[in-house]
């Protein structure tokens, strides 16, 4: 911690993290710098049956998003839900590495969406399937927001390599 006078920073506590290392600043000058103005990636990660993360680039309409699960059987994430109740956007990852958008319903698969994703890679590790796709931050079915905070998901894992009812979710 230090204090000082930085017009590149806000005034006031100000937090930044450069290569892992944190420090904290009392900046005394009253600047016209705004706090987080120039942030233009907003990213999130959770681990559940699948791990992901989602890194929402506002300016450049683009969201990047890494999931992985079992690399023998489909495993899919669904985006802004609770339940297939909600009936939300989700990303498909089948066995044979093959990836599909659909619109989940309420206990059933729901509809197959036409596909918006870009595939920028795909490995297998240990039995791990890792996929990271992006696309536009405005979709028909679900739209991601940068102003967010907070993003409910569901996840679940089959038996099989082709979709079919979950084995755990």
């Amino acid at each position: 911690h230090h204090e000082g006078v930085d017009a590149s920073l806000p005034a006031g506590c100000v937090i930044t993290s450069k290569s892992g290392h944190v420090s904290t600043t009392f900046n005394t000058l009253q600047t016209a710098a705004t706090c987080g103005g120039d942030i233009t990636t907003v990213a999130g990660a959770a681990s559940s049956l699948v791990q992901f993360s989602v890194a929402m680039d506002g300016p450049r309409d683009n969201v990047t998003i890494s999931i992985s699960g079992p690399a023998d059987v489909w495993f899919g994430l669904g985006f802004d839900a609770a339940a297939m109740a909600d009936t939300p956007w989700a990303i498909i990852v089948e066995g044979d590495g093959n990836i599909t958008e659909r619109h989940l319903a309420d206990h059933n698969p729901g509809k197959l969406l036409p596909t918006t994703l870009s595939v920028q890679s795909s490995s297998v590790v240990d039995n791990v399937r890792t996929v990271v796709v992006s696309r536009k931050m405005k979709g028909d079915v679900f739209s991601f927001d940068p102003e967010q905070t907070t993003l409910n998901f569901i996840n679940a894992y089959g038996a099989q390599a082709a979709l079919s009812y979950h084995a755990n979710r």
